[in-house]
């Protein structure tokens, strides 16, 4: 298979060349194909496996058991790093 590219995809894919994370066009691309084929993956979520959890998270926020983001954020960080005061 050959591919065609414009000339700001060929200056886009050198530019990422010349940073020396990738060995070859080659390898690039398979590395943009990967990205697309895991973004797909997102976009085809099957939404019918995720209706009870947004059930249930709607019923607490109804019931009054929200979080504040910011605070939310804020335990998150204290949870993933002991060290932050």
């Amino acid at each position: 298979m050959q591919i065609t590219v414009n000339p700001a995809q060929e200056r886009f894919i050198q530019e990422r060349l010349d940073t020396g994370l990738y060995d070859s066009a080659n390898a690039l691309l398979e590395e943009a194909l990967a990205l697309l084929e895991e973004r797909d993956q997102w976009f085809n979520l099957d939404i019918e496996h995720l209706k009870p959890a947004i059930a249930q998270g709607v019923a607490e926020l109804e019931a009054g058991l929200g979080m504040d983001g910011p605070v939310f954020f804020e335990k998150l960080l204290r949870r993933s790093n002991p060290q932050t005061p």
